[in-house]
């Protein structure tokens, strides 16, 4: 089978693995900000998300078990919440963990 390497032992100035830490580093200080106001599912998709660095809600729904409605309204509350921010419209719609000094939509 085909592996991936890990981008975290990525070498410097591979643009994967440094969207990649870049992204676990937002993560780290948006859960650090916020963790005690989330719900256990929240919490779940900030960690896919920060994971994967860009995700679609559909990802999303198969990753934490939610059905596609319930996962896009969870993405809504981050969204509105300033944790996560929506890239695209429609389908193209995509969801990246947001700067912990963003503003909330």
């Amino acid at each position: 089978t085909f592996h991936r390497p890990d981008p975290y032992l990525a070498e410097s100035g591979d643009r994967e693995g440094e969207e990649v830490r870049a992204s676990t580093r937002k993560y780290a200080e948006v859960r650090a900000k916020y963790a005690n106001g989330l719900s256990p599912a929240e919490l779940k998709a900030l960690d896919f998300i920060a994971s994967k660095g860009f995700v679609t809600n559909k990802q999303v729904a198969e990753a934490i078990g939610l059905s596609v409605s319930g996962s896009l309204k969870l993405l809504r509350r981050l969204t509105e919440k300033g944790l996560v921010t929506r890239h695209g419209e429609s389908k193209a719609t995509g969801y990246s963990v947001a700067s912990p000094d963003a503003p909330a939509e």
